[in-house]
């Protein structure tokens, strides 16, 4: 989306596996009258070709992916827009492939899975405890007390669905908590597409390679950052801003007031404006 002589950035879903549907349909019509946005379903996500089981697929799969994407394209550099996991595979697409990326927009990322996965699940025992169910509330405690950073994911994924609808309390703000499932339920999209990221998503956890925490390596990036943080988002956590801040004079943070997960949901034009002045910011660099 966007006219082709405009800034080109390639969005990167979170999940893993939620795939670009919901961010296009919320902000493709805003961003694109001043970036070009091309958005990808990642591998075995959504629209793009299901995984078998019997098929290899990891990590660097995906930035080989964004790579012949940008190379068909033929794009010398593009900058990066990441949500949550998708801003953990931006900084590591960035270090992988350092001269390719001009700058890199995040929306609520992680860089630490683990980190991000005990905030969650903090917030999520005193969901429990609101409801009486202790056992769960003491579960999500113990889970968090994990070492194994492999079971701790698996674990925190299995109790955390136990919220049921309230799970969705912990990713949004406002009082449309289930914007996301109505957005499902309304999309041309079908039920087949929508569940084929399981397979995705559990061949990147027994990789285990996105478990590695990016905190330390943040360092390594020079390039123009900008962070967008709603003031109630739990996925990144105080830890990982201030690693992302100690990064230097080309690191941008701004938080954006009544939202969660998804200040491009909750607050559409307050969050286009930031990437149009970051994007604007960008140019007056040149």
């Amino acid at each position: 989306m966007g006219e082709e002589h405009l800034p080109t950035f390639l969005y990167l879903h979170g999940g893993p596996g939620a795939g670009c549907y919901d961010f296009l349909l919320t902000q493709g019509e805003l961003l694109s009258q001043f970036i070009r946005i091309i958005a990808i379903d990642q591998r075995g996500v959504l629209r793009s070709d299901a995984i078998t089981n019997e098929e290899s697929f990891g990590l660097m799969d995906i930035i080989a992916d964004c790579e012949a994407v940008r190379e068909h394209y033929n794009l010398q550099q593009w900058g990066l827009i990441g949500h949550s996991f998708g801003g953990y595979l931006a900084v590591k697409y960035k270090l992988v492939h350092p001269n390719r990326i001009h700058s890199i927009i995040l929306e609520c990322p992680t860089f630490d899975l683990v980190d991000s996965s005990r905030s969650l699940l903090n917030a999520g025992s005193r969901l429990f405890e609101q409801d009486n169910r202790v056992v769960e509330a003491e579960r999500c405690r113990e889970v968090i007390a994990l070492q194994d950073k492999y079971e701790l994911w698996r674990a925190s994924t299995e109790i955390l669905q136990q919220l049921g609808h309230r799970r969705d309390e912990l990713y949004v703000y406002g009082p449309d908590k289930h914007f996301f499932d109505q957005m499902v339920s309304v999309s041309p999209l079908s039920e087949e597409e929508w569940s084929r990221a399981s397979v995705h998503q559990s061949k990147l956890m027994s990789e285990g390679a996105i478990l590695e925490s990016l905190t330390h390596q943040l360092a390594q990036i020079d390039c123009p950052m900008l962070l967008i943080h709603g003031t109630s988002d739990l996925v990144t956590t105080d830890h990982q801003v201030n690693c992302f801040l100690q990064g230097g004079e080309k690191r941008t943070y701004i938080t954006i007031e009544e939202s969660g997960h998804f200040p491009r949901f909750e607050q559409k034009k307050k969050y286009a404006m930031e990437i149009q002045q970051f994007v604007v910011g960008l140019h007056a660099l040149k």
